[in-house]
């Protein structure tokens, strides 16, 4: 099977500049991480995001059970970001995991 990304950039990426790609993948990776955050603290659930719109980015499988290494890949983002309330709110999450 094709790589995802590549074929994505083939078809539809030749009319964007470089930077313009690159504010496009970082946007959706900060919807992706939102989304993982909303379903983690349970602010909504996954029907509800694809109520606005068709297509939903989430940065972690949804058939899979949320368990501590997708909690912490989230918390680690937010770290970067230094989004450190979203951090403290993941993290009582996750040590209720242990």
């Amino acid at each position: 099977m094709e790589n995802f990304d590549e074929n994505y950039e083939d078809e539809f990426d030749d009319d964007f500049t470089i930077s313009e790609k690159l504010l496009n993948k970082e946007l959706l990776l900060k919807e992706a991480f939102y989304n993982s955050y909303l379903l983690i603290t349970k602010q909504t659930e996954f029907d509800k995001l694809f109520a606005d719109t068709k297509v939903v980015v989430i940065a972690h499988d949804t058939e899979s059970d949320i368990d501590k290494d997708v909690i912490d890949n989230v918390i680690s983002y937010y770290e970067d970001e230094e989004d450190y309330e979203k951090c403290a709110e993941l993290l009582k999450i996750s040590k209720s995991l242990s």
